[in-house]
């Protein structure tokens, strides 16, 4: 079926991330259309493969919608067909100067009906089609007016979608045309310019001849703002389109929106009109800053351009400064808008979903006014939006839909919502004989509470939990159980329970295969509209929208870059060949350094959580210039060229560029540092950073001190100082004082500490520039209580730091300190204005030793009964608990720790005890420690089964393995 739902899809990376498709419905409902900027193509329908010798676009309408466009430029030619037959009136075809193509206008799977689902399936957002005849057919034999033929075309198509015109487009609040159409059907004047100036305002067209003809009638009071001179050189036509916008911003007309265009002049200097394009696009980027300067907030109007690219329609839409919402908020009105709405006819038309005095309802309508705590981010916070109208239509469904926050704020794992993606995406439209109309759309995967139906796929949830859903170790977890499932004689949804099998199964490569089909390749064309799976079919890679039930075979790769068994993919539904691609990534991954391994897993795990503009990006890739950028797809038409580290991030070897088409953002000096403070040990790095996850800060092996300091200062001084609230590092500056920075100097000095106390080198503080705070006796106390620690004292700051901080009542908290009258706290600050006292623990964890206490005053929480646990447990071996819980990370338990020492003969040789000021036992100094565990990796059965593990979770920890020996044993 090809009217697939084009709903929302989790990437394996970033399943809470800004998604294009739906970015207008982040925006309040009363934003005026003027104050909005709207990214558009040029010729849109003159994408690449129709047109072999003449294209302004490199994917198709649909791939355009789905990268956030929303002004098409649609040229068309009634009559002729590509072959260049005639068939009189009776089709549209699309045309781009006077080349013919076999895309059609109007019929069945042509453009308007392309345009038709989109807005069903996303209602949030708003169409600006602008039309133009763009040939005649002369010998076609059709004597009808063509635009009267088209206007019949939008009628059939888009029916009440269309905006009931009459009205400058700027005027309309954006909740008066959600779902809907405006469009603007131009005749020959429309290349022309009301004077000699480069663009300006066009009066009402009073005789309507053409100019501002509108289906189904013309109207005689639209007036636009228009720049399109064609002439001239790239340059000169960059000037024109920043002219336009100043004149326009000058005028303070926004009630008449400029259609600003920023396709390529006839006069291109360049070797092609994609370079033109590129180029063009690329000032946009920089035009980001200088757009700010303008005074109060006035949008950049409507923007067509050539070659759209993801990057680029991102840094247009970040120009709309007061967009908000989430991808939770979106999948509650959905639920009002088809499960609610379709199940229940008293609440036929509700389209939102809103708090208010009454509960959690859905409305058919908002108010005007924006009311507080109204909708839910993603985080599972309310946030400020325009409130329910309950003077419209309402039901109350507070159940339901707190259900569905609670169950997307548990956060389980990219898995879960895989498996819910595919019941939105796939089930509920390519089997609907399977339900009745009342159950669609199917929003969630959930285990059936009936025994032997397994997994099924449902449009709403029941008010009890059961374990009815999966983490990412592929094991079975409480959430609100399905309701409302088909006839239970029906057979289970099959292809849920290989997605498990397939998840679990394979490594992070094969994952990141998959979320190139996701998040790049899908809606590229039509047949990519929903694809979710990369698999290998013989000589072809491509991706599928589903896999089959009866057939396995070596199509996915395991981390060595060596094929694997898994699921084929499923040839009956959509699918689309990107060989050259997905062999590219396959290539690199499996050539990759620890170093460049590193950096690359960085982006995902890290940057890629940064902001909208760096959303998907998975590969690390220097230019020759030295800038480094994050990018989400590599570019495998280029040659490779140096662009990838060596394993201790001195030296650059051959690999394929990042692609700048896609998205990518600039992440030079974090990827200096990185390679600087891990030159010594990136596979250490790389494990650590898996454990970490977001919040990693680079440290070498001797470096933990380091990170604890920095994230002093991330986590707790920028929160306590505005004027401090970006620094990130802490650095000592030339006195010899303890400051927190946000930003470093390009050459290194002794400012940083290892473990054991010692100045070492690293990048230092600016003190010229950006902000910072002196924080010395704070950093000075923890600087002493790092190096005079035990290791079951290491052990339990450790646990605080990595486990216990996961806690949100227990946000960045890093020391274990215990109090007079035996309980246990986790701080996230220590006191050094009190003086030591018997605060920290002995080796063994029988008796305590002098340290500074925790401040009370930051983030704390108590945790008397786990720590004892912790002590018991690891009385004898802290020294190895701690390298399981730097392995294990957040999912560590000292309960299932085995906690035995390793025999002399393949693991830590027996250590020299030093003591500290109250003659407690302490770490040597961790450079020679973590030597020491370097050995035990290499041989420890125990320690090899959990890395390999990490390593096969590295994409955010989606994976589910077989269970390491520590925790079989346990």
């Amino acid at each position: 079926m090809w009217r697939a739902v084009l709903l929302v899809t989790c990437s394996l990376c970033c399943c809470r991330a800004w998604d294009p498709r739906l970015w207008m419905g982040s925006l309040p409902d009363t934003a005026p259309l003027g104050q909005i900027t709207i990214p558009g193509s040029h010729s849109s329908g003159a994408s690449n493969g129709p047109f072999v010798s003449s294209y302004t676009q490199n994917v198709d309408i649909l791939g355009q919608l789905m990268r956030g466009v929303r002004m098409l430029d649609l040229r068309f030619q009634v009559g002729k067909k590509a072959d260049g037959t005639s068939d009189k009136c009776t089709n549209i075809w699309v045309v781009h100067a006077g080349a013919d193509s076999d895309v059609r206008v109007d019929g069945s799977g042509g453009v308007l009906d392309i345009i038709n689902v989109f807005l069903d399936e996303n209602p949030s957002e708003f169409i600006n089609l602008n039309v133009q005849k763009d040939s005649d057919c002369d010998d076609c034999g059709c004597t009808e007016d063509p635009l009267e033929v088209m206007a019949a075309a939008f009628t059939e198509h888009l029916g009440d979608k269309m905006v009931n015109y009459g009205r400058n487009l700027g005027t309309y609040l954006l909740s008066e045309v959600r779902g809907k159409v405006y469009v603007a059907v131009n005749g020959d004047q429309y290349w022309y310019y009301p004077d000699e100036s480069m663009s300006g305002r066009f009066p009402a067209d009073a005789d309507c001849n053409g100019t501002r003809r509108l289906p189904p009638t013309c109207y005689t009071n639209i007036q636009v703002w228009r720049q399109n001179n064609l002439e001239g050189n790239v340059s000169s036509k960059y000037f024109k389109f920043t002219a336009a916008l100043t004149g326009w911003r000058s005028a303070d007309d926004d009630d008449v929106v400029l259609t600003n265009w920023l396709s390529s002049p006839n006069g291109c200097e360049l070797n092609s009109d994609e370079e033109c394009a590129e180029y063009l696009n690329a000032q946009l980027t920089d035009f980001d800053q200088q757009y700010y300067n303008y005074g109060p907030f006035k949008a950049s109007g409507i923007i067509p351009m050539d070659f759209i690219d993801f990057h680029t329609v991102k840094h247009i839409l970040s120009w709309n400064q007061f967009t908000k919402g989430s991808h939770l908020q979106v999948i509650l009105d959905e639920y009002c808008r088809l499960a609610v709405a379709s199940s229940d006819n008293s609440c036929s038309t509700v389209s939102y979903a809103r708090l208010s005095g009454s509960g959690f309802g859905c409305f058919t309508s908002v108010s005007t006014t924006e009311s507080d705590e109204s909708c839910y981010g993603d985080d599972g916070e309310t946030y400020t939006c325009a409130k329910g109208n309950t003077g419209d239509q309402y039901c109350t469904r507070d159940k339901e839909l707190q259900a569905i926050v609670t169950d997307y704020s548990q956060n389980y794992g990219e898995l879960q919502h895989v498996l819910d993606s595919y019941c939105r995406k796939i089930v509920s439209q390519d089997s609907p004989d399977l339900f009745s109309t009342a159950y669609q759309p199917l929003l969630f995967a959930r285990i059936s509470t009936v025994p032997g139906h397994g997994f099924r796929c449902y449009s709403t949830l029941a008010d009890q939990e059961t374990a009815s859903c999966y983490n990412n170790l592929g094991e079975t977890v409480n959430c609100h159980s399905g309701s409302r499932e088909w006839d239970e004689t029906e057979e289970s949804i099959a292809v849920l329970d290989l997605i498990v099998d397939d998840f679990s199964a394979y490594g992070q490569l094969q994952k990141i295969l998959d979320g190139y089909c996701q998040n790049v390749v899908v809606g590229e064309a039509a047949d990519c509209r929903q694809v979710m799976f990369a698999r290998k079919e013989s000589s072809d890679f491509r991706c599928f929208n589903s896999l089959s039930t009866t057939t396995t075979d070596t199509h996915c790769y395991d981390d060595t870059g060596s094929q694997t068994s898994c699921h084929t993919g499923d040839a009956v539904g959509g699918r689309c060949t990107r060989t050259d691609a997905l062999t590219t990534i396959v290539a690199d991954w499996t050539a990759s350094t620890d170093m460049q391994l590193l950096l690359d897993t960085w982006c995902r795990v890290v940057k890629s959580q940064e902001s909208v503009d760096c959303q998907h990006v998975q590969w690390a890739r220097t230019e020759s210039d030295g800038t480094t950028s994050c990018f989400a797809a590599l570019d495998h038409d280029a040659a490779e060229g140096s662009h990838c580290w060596s394993n201790d991030g001195s030296s650059n070897y051959n690999c394929h560029p990042g692609l700048k088409t896609e998205s990518y953002c600039t992440a030079t000096t974090l990827t200096n540092i990185i390679r600087s403070t891990c030159s010594n040990g990136a596979k250490f790095c790389y494990e650590n950073l898996i454990a970490v996850g977001t919040s990693w800060v680079a440290s070498s092996p001797d470096g933990y001190l380091q990170q604890a300091l920095d994230s002093y200062c991330q986590e707790t001084v920028a929160l306590d100082n505005t004027d401090c609230s970006p620094v990130q590092f802490a650095r000592l500056n030339d006195n010899g004082q303890w400051r927190c920075y946000s930003s470093l100097l390009s050459s290194t000095l002794p400012r940083c500490v290892q473990n054991d106390g010692a100045t070492t080198n690293c990048y230092p503080g600016d003190d010229a520039g950006g902000a910072f705070c002196t924080r010395d006796a704070h950093l000075t106390a923890m600087v002493e209580d790092f190096t005079n620690t035990t290791d079951m004292q290491l052990l339990l700051d450790t646990w605080c730091r990595v486990v216990n901080s996961e806690d949100p009542d227990c946000q960045h908290v890093q020391w274990a300190r215990s109090a007079s009258d035996g309980t246990t706290w986790c701080f996230a600050v220590l006191d050094h204005e009190k003086p030591e006292a018997a605060h920290c623990w002995s080796n063994d964890g029988s008796s305590r030793y002098n340290c500074h206490p925790g401040k009370r005053t930051h983030s704390l929480c108590e945790v008397t009964t786990t720590m004892a646990e912790i002590r018991s447990s690891c009385a004898n071996a802290a020294s190895n608990c701690y390298s399981n819980l730097l392995t294990a990370g957040s999912g560590w338990s000292a309960l299932k720790d085995t906690a035995v020492e390793v025999s002399s003969s393949g693991g830590l040789p027996t250590q020299q005890a030093t003591t500290t000021r109250n003659g407690g036992a302490v770490l040597p100094p961790l450079s020679a420690f973590i030597l020491t565990v370097g050995l035990v990796l290499s041989v420890s059965i125990v320690t090899v089964g959990v890395l390999w593990w990490k390593r096969q979770s590295a994409f955010g920890g989606s994976v589910r393995l077989a269970r390491s020996p520590v925790e079989e044993e346990a």
